[in-house]
């Protein structure tokens, strides 16, 4: 049977004693160099692959942080050029409104322009609700232009804003007259796209490419507003007035800033 008993006894004193001795004179003798070699070798590696383990993790947690201040760094770059992005924008529609405005100054000193916006079309699109009424000085009878071009007629006023009549509407009726002719009429509006001059005398010819003014005539509309351009001869040699279409140079259906003259 096993011997458990752990009583130390003369015997096992000397042979520890003897084992300890043996081990000492080995040790001085360099029996243990080569294991001591070996183990430091062992250990000296494990050791930097521990610094070179920690090493990397720190780098990672540096990379960690200074991502998380480049990303508070680009949110403030962000904000700071949607900010500077809308100056720009304000800025460039501001030059832009006051070159518009210099613009249409340029075509006659004499009269007043007051700039409007349309905010609505109607649904056939003959008529415009604009942004201001009585109470930005507009009347009804206002005649609304963009540049040179005629555009419509203030029909009804309120306080905050006014209904107009576009001259394609049926309902619009301009004195007019031809350039190269002096033929007077009346543009009338097609309900669609385009003016009818009508009520024109045979006496002289209209002819294509024509421009149709208008005539100055009757106290509402100013001489020299541009209507349009014939495109299209309708009456006939042997009819006593002339007819024809016009077509306007500039999109009524899809306008913006326009101007009241006066």
């Amino acid at each position: 049977m096993y011997n458990s008993d752990t009583t130390p006894t003369t015997g096992k004193i000397l042979f520890g004693i003897i084992v300890s001795l043996l081990v000492i004179i080995l040790s001085r003798i360099g029996i243990f160099k080569d294991t001591y070699a070996v183990s430091a070798n062992i250990f000296k590696d494990f050791q930097q692959q521990n610094m070179m383990f920690f090493r990397s993790i720190e780098q990672d947690f540096a990379f960690l942080g200074a991502l998380g201040n480049l990303k508070n760094e680009n949110e403030s770059l962000k904000v700071k050029n949607e900010i500077l992005l809308s100056e720009k924008l304000t800025l460039q529609m501001t030059l832009e409104e006051s070159q518009k405005i210099s613009k249409q100054l340029t075509f006659n000193t004499d009269v007043e322009y007051i700039p409007v916006r349309i905010t609505k079309y109607s649904e056939n699109q003959t008529e415009v609700i604009i942004n201001k009424g009585s109470n930005d000085g507009v009347r009804q009878n206002d005649v609304l232009v963009i540049e040179r071009f005629l555009v419509g007629l203030v029909i009804e006023v309120n306080e905050g804003f006014s209904k107009a009549r576009l001259i394609i509407s049926t309902d619009s009726k301009v004195p007019s007259e031809s350039m190269s002719s002096k033929l007077k009429g009346v543009g009338v509006g097609d309900g669609i796209n385009t003016i009818l001059f009508q009520q024109v005398p045979n006496e002289k010819k209209l002819t294509i490419d024509d421009y149709i003014v208008t005539a100055g005539l009757g106290g509402v509309f100013p001489y020299g507003l541009i209507v349009g351009k014939i495109i299209k001869i309708e009456s006939k040699d042997a009819d006593i007035e002339q007819r024809a279409q016009v077509a306007t140079e500039i999109n009524l259906k899809d306008l913006r800033e326009i101007y009241i003259i006066r």
